[in-house]
């Protein structure tokens, strides 16, 4: 009669992780179905002409100082020093 008993819960619990791997199984392909839809689905950003990204303003250009002065200045570091 215990065997019996013992029996009875080690179908149900086969029956129960069988079920269980079955569901995850098919849950698996479900989606691995929707990612080769989605992959298969035309991108919905093309488009046959190129898009125009603005670019950042570039900043004023400073002005030149004239060679002299940087001459001026380099030698007044070197005499410092």
């Amino acid at each position: 009669m215990l065997w019996q008993l013992l029996a009875m819960w080690v179908i149900v619990g086969s029956v129960t992780v069988w079920f269980l791997r079955d569901e995850m199984r098919l849950n698996r392909s479900r989606q691995l179905q929707r990612i080769e839809r989605i992959m298969a689905a035309p991108a919905a950003m093309t488009s046959a002409s190129a898009v125009a990204v603005p670019l950042p303003a570039l900043a004023a250009p400073k002005p030149a100082r004239p060679a002299h002065q940087d001459r001026a200045r380099f030698l007044a570091a070197l005499a410092r020093d």
